[in-house]
This record gives structure tokens, C-alpha cells and sequence, in this order.
């Protein structure tokens, strides 16, 4: 499910052109996309198109570069140097080799530096087709040629996007509807807020749906924050919100070794929104409750927001179908006519209004209907204040404000 998507299928996309237009190809991808295996894939989007296919190519760290890639290529003598090797026809047509470059502290690493950028040079010199291609795995942490050759380097950095973590929470629901559906609003909102762009953060909350901010934070603190404590005091700045209309990040990926480890071990994440910030992950770790608090309080705000404009329709649905168009007059006769346009608009004043005309009905019946309208109106008005205060609105709440919201569907 992961490579399916958008996101994920446009990073697939961006590296199959490139191999297409004959150039090698570095990922750059943390661990826990690492465990995603994108090698399966990427072989998969390369057989749908014609490409090729990738041979797996193990790099010992203790291996020298042109000995390893001899020896891949079925090359005889292990000892040729390496633009011959790289120029060699040897390998069948669309041969991929794919290796695992050595990490920063790899015995060999500056040598594969080498042996990609000159691959790289090569192919920006070679006219036609390459003899063979490289796709490169590195992790974040990973040096890397910087040479402006034909080389490709593709970091894990702003890959996705809300759209995708939506489209993780729409197929799960989909598929494992709630039984109530405050529990399918409750997990929205916490995806909405928690996950950032990592489909993983989302899977946990769905598949444990956790209904406070402590469950939350015992769902996602038992985890070792990797480096110790001298991320204590780390202070993540926001990069300049650069992207385009599709989502796709356009800020650089973070440079310093302290956020590249950050980066690399699953504790970092980007969004056009946000920036580059810490995930709940961490915060979790390092018991930052309050900064959980308020990123549910932001997807709680994204999705009962508009819930609320919703349940005020429904009501002035009924008081129109009651009354017509001029419900308001009918209601209260004697009123402002600022203070009727902000019944006509607004939860508040439309709960405080009703609740008011209660008293002065003299008709058993509208009595009724009245004071029930009333009290639909005041729990979502109660919900919106909560948001409006910065506050998260509790699992029960919600649910309550829903119960109440669904007489008006079945009157």
C-alpha cells in the first residue's frame, strides 16, 4: 500500500525517468522507508515500462569498489581499472545494478564517492544508450558525490503530503468502518494532527485508536530516541515553505549531522505547512505532551470545524421547513438586524436564540422542537468554543455532540 501512494508513485516515477534518460541514480530514504522495500517496487514500475530489471549488488564495507564491481559484472580481470569496467559491454541489455553504499563510517566509503560521480561523468560524456545503469541506496547520514553530473539524487524529504495520509485513513476506515462514528471523526482528527506525512504514525493511531492525549502519549513513547539526550535541546527551525501545486516539497533536506541522524532514524519530518519540525515520535519521547496537545488541537480544527457549519445547516433546515424563509423574524420579532444576520451565520448566537424562544412559545409542540434544536445547537456550540480556546475537544464530547446532531437526521 505504501508505494501506492500519490506521493510515493511520483517519487517511483521521477527515478524511473531518470534511468530513462541514462542517468544513474542515488536514494537517499531513512530507515523506516528502507523497511517499505522500494528496490520490489521500483522493479515493478521498471518492468511496466520496459527498462530493465535490478541485479542486487552486495557491497562489503571492506570491498574495493572496482574489485566489487568487477566481480558483478562477471568482469575477468578484477583488477581493470575502473573507467574500463564502467564502459564494459559485458552485462545484458537494461542490466540495473543496485548496490548498498557503505555508511559515513564505511571503510571504502570516499572510494564509492568516486567510482559514482566518475560513473556519473561517463554518462554525461557517452552519446546513445549506457552500457549498464546504478541505482545507489544511501541513507541520510551517507556522503555523497555533489559533482554536477549525470547523476540523480533523490532524498526522501517532503515526499508526502496530507493528500496521502488522508488517502492511508479513507482505505483504512473503508475497510475497518468504526462502530460509532465518533470514532471515525476522533481518528481523522488525530491522523490529521499527529501523523505529518508519515504513514506509519497514521497505521498506529488506526489500529489502536486511542481516545486521550495520555493514551496517545503511551501509544507512542515506548521508543528509544537513538543519540541520547543531547536532542534535549534541539531546536528545529522552519524552512521557507516552498512547494509546488501538487504538494511536492521544494525546501532542501537538512544538512547538520545532529538532524541528518534525526532525519535517517525516523525522528524528523517536513511539511509545506509546518516546515521541518520533530515528530510526535519524539515528542512523545521527551513527554512534550502540551506540543501533542496542540498539534490534535489543529487536525481536531481542521476536521469539527466544518462539522459544526454542517450541524448549523441542519438546523436551519428545520426551523426554514418549520417557518420559512423568515424563521429568524418568527422566532424573535424584535430583533437587531446585526444581531439577525449573526443568528442567520453563526452556532453561538442561533443556540443562545433558541434556547431564549423556548420561553416565550406558547405551542406545546414548537416548545418541543425548539427546546431539541436548542440543545443540539448548544453542544456544538460548546464544541466550537473548545476549538475556539485552543483546547482539544475530548473523545466523549465529540461523541455526545454527535448523538445529539443525529436526531436532527432522523426527525
Amino acid at each position: 500500500m505504501f508505494w501506492t501512494l500519490p506521493g510515493a508513485r511520483r517519487f517511483l516515477d521521477r527515478v524511473v525517468n531518470a534511468l530513462s534518460d541514462g542517468q544513474h541514480v542515488i536514494l537517499r530514504l531513512p530507515k523506516h522507508v528502507v523497511d517499505q522495500d522500494p528496490i520490489e517496487s521500483l522493479n515493478r514500475r521498471l518492468a511496466e515500462v520496459n527498462l530493465g530489471s535490478i541485479t542486487s549488488w552486495v557491497v562489503s564495507e571492506d570491498q574495493e569498489p572496482e574489485r566489487a564491481l568487477a566481480q558483478a559484472l562477471g568482469f575477468e580481470d578484477e583488477d581493470a581499472p575502473l573507467d574500463t569496467l564502467l564502459s564494459c559491454q559485458t552485462p545484458p541489455s537494461n542490466f540495473i545494478a543496485f548496490l548498498n553504499l557503505p555508511n559515513e563510517e564505511g571503510r571504502y566509503r570516499r572510494e564509492w564517492q568516486r567510482l559514482l560521480a566518475r560513473a556519473g561523468a561517463l554518462a554525461q560524456s557517452r552519446e546513445g544508450p549506457q552500457p549498464f545503469l546504478i541505482i545507489a541506496l544511501a541513507s541520510p547520514r551517507t556522503p555523497i558525490p555533489s559533482e554536477n553530473v549525470k547523476l540523480a539524487r533523490f532524498p526522501w524529504w517532503g515526499v508526502l503530503s496530507q493528500i496521502d495520509i488522508d488517502q492511508v485513513v479513507e482505505e483504512k476506515l473503508r475497510a475497518n468502518p468504526p462502530e460509532r462514528s465518533a470514532d471515525h471523526y476522533w481518528l481523522r482528527a488525530l491522523c490529521r494532527g499527529l501523523a505529518g506525512s508519515q504513514p506509519r504514525i497514521a497505521h498506529e493511531l488506526l489500529d489502536r485508536n486511542p481516545k486521550t492525549v495520555k493514551e496517545v502519549l503511551d501509544l507512542l513513547r515506548p521508543r528509544e530516541l537513538i543519540g541520547g539526550n543531547e536532542e534535549e535541546s534541539l531546536e528545529i527551525p522552519q524552512y521557507k515553505k516552498k512547494f509546488s501545486f501538487l504538494g511536492e516539497a521544494m525546501s532542501p533536506p537538512p544538512t547538520q549531522p545532529d538532524r541528518l541522524r534525526l532525519w535517517d532514524d525516523g525522528w524528523l519530518d517536513w511539511e509545506p505547512e509546518y516546515g521541518m519540525r520533530l515528530n510526535v515520535y519524539a515528542l512523545a519521547h521527551r513527554d512534550q505532551a502540551e506540543k501533542i496537545e496542540r498539534r490534535l488541537w489543529q487536525g481536531q480544527s481542521k476536521i469539527l470545524l466544518p462539522l459544526v457549519e454542517q450541524v448549523r445547516h441542519l438546523i436551519v433546515g428545520k426551523l426554514r421547513k418549520k417557518f420559512g424563509d423568515d424563521w429568524s423574524h418568527e422566532i424573535i420579532s424584535k430583533i437587531e438586524r446585526a444581531e439577525r444576520e449573526a443568528l442567520e451565520t453563526e452556532i453561538g448566537p442561533l443556540a443562545y436564540h433558541l434556547r431564549r424562544s423556548t420561553k416565550h412559545v406558547k405551542n406545546a409542540a414548537l416548545q418541543h422542537t425548539l427546546r431539541d434544536l436548542a440543545n443540539v445547537a448548544e453542544r456544538w456550540r460548546d464544541l466550537r468554543n473548545e476549538l475556539a480556546h485552543v483546547k482539544v475537544v475530548e473523545h466523549e464530547a465529540l461523541l455526545s455532540a454527535l448523538e445529539a446532531a443525529r436526531t436532527l437526521i432522523r426527525d
